[in-house]
């Protein structure tokens, strides 16, 4: 490759980029982005007592679960609570022992409490895919307790692994085994965050998403939330401001924070993961012609109105094989706005 053909390329490849990021921060806003980290947020302050408190009832499934259990507590709060990790530990660990001696109806409670916050995931991730038809009940509560499962279990394997990994027979000389351990222990809270992000990305929509997809945004959320935590540790050590006004009560407002940072990262890939299922070659060239949503809402209209003379209604993906070049998500963009505007009817 010659290196004009290079610079090309090059120029193009970053105007590329630079198209998907518009596209992915514009459908943020358009979805009402921070309006959803911010109830997230809010929901997640009420329902993490409630949710540790099932956890960890989950985790007394397995054997020596009273020493896994503070393992894996210990785990996420070093490595997923930067600054405040240990006051916050404390205080939710009192919290949630409290919990724990509920009578059986207190703890149904407590689990509806958990399932408000997979609810109100649920709601923010739907409107990001654009999917209106939600979940019968029962495949919501299998979803919702099939994330809250898999959590644990997922912790579990991870710390299982990396625990036979730095103590195979292989591994006999002390410092090899510190710098593997050290190694393997630093991968770890980023490779559990790309998995459990790419978990949600897969399953919590109501939608079939491609693995690819979810695992792709899953490594970028994981990556962002490393680098959110690390920002955001480095700011409260280096800039004791919440200290010095609050004292004592400092860890509220910086743990406060913290939830918000992580449910603004957790949607931002999510609609990343949207994006790349939207974002095609044929539609680059699309977006360079002003009237490419005009013309793919009369395409549709000409389709629907041939469809009401036969009596006939149609899907989304009927809609799809009939129009060459576009995706089901650009199909259901564009119907919702015909809706919005009450020029089709929707059942």
């Amino acid at each position: 490759m010659n290196p004009q053909d290079a610079k090309q390329t090059l120029t193009s490849s970053i105007r590329h980029v630079r198209a998907f990021l518009r596209l992915v921060f514009h459908h943020f806003a358009a979805d009402g982005g921070i309006q959803h980290v911010a109830a997230l947020t809010y929901t997640t302050l009420l329902s993490l007592v409630p949710l540790m408190t099932v956890v960890l009832a989950l985790f007394s499934v397995f054997p020596a679960s009273e020493r896994m259990s503070e393992q894996i507590e210990n785990f996420l709060f070093q490595n997923f609570v930067p600054a405040a990790g240990e006051a916050v530990q404390e205080h939710l660990r009192n919290f949630s022992q409290k919990a724990a001696k509920l009578t059986g109806v207190g703890f149904v409670f407590l689990v509806l409490v958990a399932l408000l916050l997979m609810s109100n995931i649920d709601k923010a991730f739907n409107t990001i895919w654009h999917v209106r038809k939600q979940r019968p009940p029962l495949a919501k509560f299998t979803v919702y307790w099939a994330i809250l499962s898999l959590g644990p279990i997922l912790i579990v394997v991870s710390v299982g692994v990396t625990s036979y990994l730095v103590s195979i027979p292989l591994l006999e000389q002390a410092e090899a085994v510190v710098m593997v351990r050290s190694k393997l222990f630093s991968m770890m809270p980023v490779l559990i965050s790309a998995l459990a992000f790419s978990l949600l990305y897969a399953l919590v929509p109501n939608r079939s998403v491609p693995m690819r997809h979810a695992l792709l945004g899953g490594l970028l959320a994981a990556l962002l939330f490393e680098l959110s935590k690390r920002g955001f540790a480095l700011y409260v050590t280096t800039f004791p401001t919440y200290e010095a006004i609050y004292g004592a009560l400092a860890v509220v407002p910086i743990f406060l924070i913290w939830i918000y940072l992580s449910w603004l990262v957790t949607l931002l890939g999510a609609e990343f993961t949207y994006c790349l299922g939207i974002y095609r070659e044929d539609w680059r060239e699309h977006a360079q012609q002003r009237g490419g949503a005009f013309l793919l809402a009369l395409r549709l209209l000409g389709q629907l109105s041939e469809a009401q003379r036969q009596g006939l209604s149609m899907t989304t993906r009927q809609l799809q094989s009939r129009i060459a070049g576009t995706t089901e998500e650009r199909i259901e963009a564009s119907l919702n706005s015909l809706y919005r505007a009450h020029l089709v009817l929707r059942a």
